[in-house]
């Protein structure tokens, strides 16, 4: 399994055209469900028991098919799959290099001659230019797959061995997260997030995928966990407040 984080603007978009697309890239304006019917990839599906909590509590079901609204819903904005309401603060925002760079150039003394201005300037961008880029994770994507002379086995077998195959991934893939939910999900509450707790379960889109881009059989699954969880009192928190 690997593990990378998902950021709430350029990683929702990534999550949006390639994870839940097979790895591939899908063209801008393809529906979703287009891309799945000529591709023949199965449909993401919802996952994790903190599924309960959402829609007015009136949840969603493990297993229920993921919608493109739903992804920008929760992933793109940290909302609701199902109402669209906020879940807990919304993700902050962080100012880009050029909106840095404008604010600092702006602040400069107006009584400076244009060579010192000029000097200034490069250093200014040099400066921001060199720091990392900041941004709100909106999620982590779990990638699990299969070893590679187990997906050479799915690809060559015959119906019942694919099945066999495709059974006992998925059944490893749950074990983990079951996992995940008992004991390494946690959010934290309090002035500054002082204390650590443990949450209602996770909210989760499971993508099936089967080859590299290549063509290569390779078997994995997505599971790309929302940084948003209920905290034991049913409040909605972001599982930390790190960022990338």
């Amino acid at each position: 399994m690997s593990l990378a984080r998902l950021s709430a603007g350029s990683g929702y978009k990534y999550l949006l055209r390639h994870t839940a697309c097979g790895d591939a890239c899908r063209e801008p304006g393809t529906p979703l469900t287009a891309y799945y019917a000529a591709s023949g990839y199965p449909a993401g599906q919802w996952m994790g028991t903190g599924l309960s909590g959402v829609g007015a509590a009136n949840g969603i079901a493990v297993g229920t098919v993921v919608t493109e609204e739903a992804m920008a819903a929760l992933f793109g904005s940290g909302n609701d799959p199902v109402s669209g309401k906020p879940l807990g603060s919304p993700y902050p925002t962080y100012k880009s290099a050029d909106e840095r760079i404008a604010e600092a150039l702006a602040g400069l003394p107006d009584t400076l001659a244009d060579v010192e201005r000029e000097a200034q300037r490069t250093e200014i961008e040099k400066v921001e230019r060199a720091r990392p880029t900041r941004a709100a994770v909106a999620g982590f994507d779990l990638t699990f797959t299969v070893p590679k002379s187990a997906s050479v086995l799915w690809a060559l077998g015959d119906e019942t061995t694919q099945r066999a195959v495709v059974d006992a991934h998925r059944d490893a893939v749950t074990a983990v997260l079951g996992l995940v939910e008992q004991r390494f999900l946690h959010t934290r509450v309090g002035a500054q997030g002082c204390a650590q707790v443990a949450t209602r379960g996770m909210l989760a889109a499971a993508f099936d995928h089967w080859d590299t881009r290549t063509g290569d059989p390779n078997l994995h699954t997505h599971v790309v966990i929302a940084n948003k969880v209920q905290g034991p009192d049913g409040n909605p928190y972001v599982i930390d407040r790190a960022t990338k």
